[in-house]
């Protein structure tokens, strides 16, 4: 069975032997006591230790029929979706049942080889052809389909060679790639230090909020609203799970009936009022616009109403994106068995004020450096997705033959 897709289009231009992978793969079944560490596999990094929170399932209780890998054992996660989550150990551990164990015969393939050719794009195309597709989003693939992929395999001591020149490469782009994503948080504290500093250098007078010409509304509480009044596609009621960036995206599952909003409009979100989470994301915020004048501002949630004559919106939206006036209202939290934001808590924070045409001048250059915070994070953003996918793309062409590694060069300088 050869493989099809790219590698049929590109044929083995190094002439090297067609092996297939049972040849130098067997799957291992042995198990162990449970008291070496946990591995998992992913794409990213290949096999890597499990630690806690790191958004997997939580491993049984009863690991006794939990796999041993060996240092140099290949793991692989054969269901789910045929994403490339396989790679060679560099620990000892167990893993799941699930997965298969397989270990490389040291004389026809070099592990590291065999760890890049596994997660190789073409071979990640295979496992989705030769895979059987169950739903909703399920794939499996079949030990015999596997162990017959034929694919074009080097000496010995070229796939020495092509392992080595890959993992100081892939050392390299993934070097460069953690910096593109390291600036990223970086380009944000630095325009939040550039905003404060710019608020200061008018020399601000701090007032609590209500003092400044602000007053708050809470969402209902209690039995104001039941599950039963929740209908699909209605009135949306606004929570902190709905703002992100700044902005709201609300839940079509989330929403009331006219009928039902109506009986709370006290609780109306008005244009030009501003959405407050007081759980969970303490201080999640956005401006509400004139599309969604006449939303409902959820339990979770305070929304703030504005004296426009002495306070800008869009001047207080920036300056509760500041770190240090949120970390205020994080003080100012009271916690039980979660941190909540009383009416009285928010109302009390003090901002600095300013005359409305500074706000406004302000407003207008925050909004001038912000758009050039986005395009250069963008930049940076696709940067490191074009990083990686000459990742991958090396890697296809190391191990298809496509490049000889002897005199290539990335041309890559970190």
């Amino acid at each position: 069975m050869n493989l099809e897709g790219s590698v049929r289009a590109l044929g083995n231009p190094a002439r090297w032997q067609l092996t297939a992978l049972g040849s130098f793969l067997s799957q291992s079944k042995r198990t162990s006591n449970g008291a070496l560490p946990i591995l998992g596999v992913d794409l990213r990094q290949g096999v890597r230790k499990r630690s806690d929170g790191d958004g997997r399932p939580a491993p049984s209780e009863d690991l006794s029929n939990y796999k041993l890998v060996r240092m140099g054992d290949v793991v692989m996660n054969r269901l789910g979706k045929p994403h490339g989550s396989v790679g060679v150990s560099d620990f000892e551990g167990i893993t799941s049942p699930a997965y298969w164990v397989l270990h490389v015969n040291n004389e026809v393939a070099h592990p590291r080889f065999v760890h890049f050719l596994l997660r190789s794009a073409h071979m990640i195309a295979e496992y989705n052809r030769l895979g059987k597709h169950m739903p909703p989003n399920q794939f499996d693939l079949s030990w015999e389909n596997f162990r017959s992929i034929v694919v074009p395999m080097p000496s010995i001591v070229d796939q020495w060679r092509i392992a080595n020149f890959l993992d100081a490469e892939t050392s390299r782009l993934d070097q460069l790639s953690r910096l593109r994503l390291t600036q990223l948080p970086l380009l944000t504290e630095r325009g939040q230090r550039e905003k404060l500093s710019q608020i200061e250098g008018y020399e601000p007078t701090w007032l609590e909020l209500r003092r400044a010409g602000a007053r708050v509304t809470t969402g209902p509480f209690g039995t104001a609203l039941s599950a039963a009044e929740y209908v699909h596609g209605a009135v949306p009621v606004i929570n902190p799970t709905h703002i992100k960036d700044s902005r709201i995206n609300p839940s079509l599952s989330e929403t009331v009936p006219p009928e039902v909003a109506i009986r709370l409009r006290r609780h109306m979100l008005r244009a030009g009022d501003m959405v407050v989470g007081r759980k969970g994301d303490i201080g999640r915020s956005a401006l509400v616009n004139s599309d969604q004048d006449g939303w409902i501002c959820g339990s979770d949630s305070i929304a703030i109403h504005f004296d426009q004559s002495r306070l800008s919106p869009a001047y207080i939206a920036h300056v509760l994106s500041i770190d240090s006036v949120r970390e205020q209202l994080l003080a100012r939290s009271v916690t039980a068995t979660m941190p909540s934001l009383s009416e009285g808590n928010l109302l009390s924070l003090r901002i600095p004020y300013l005359d409305m045409q500074l706000q406004r001048k302000l407003v207008g250059k925050f909004d001038t450096d912000g758009e050039h915070v986005t395009s250069l994070s963008v930049s940076m953003s696709r940067q490191a997705d074009v990083l990686t996918e000459r990742r991958q793309a090396l890697i296809t062409a190391a191990v298809t033959g496509q490049l000889d590694v002897t005199t290539a060069r990335s041309g890559v300088r970190v």
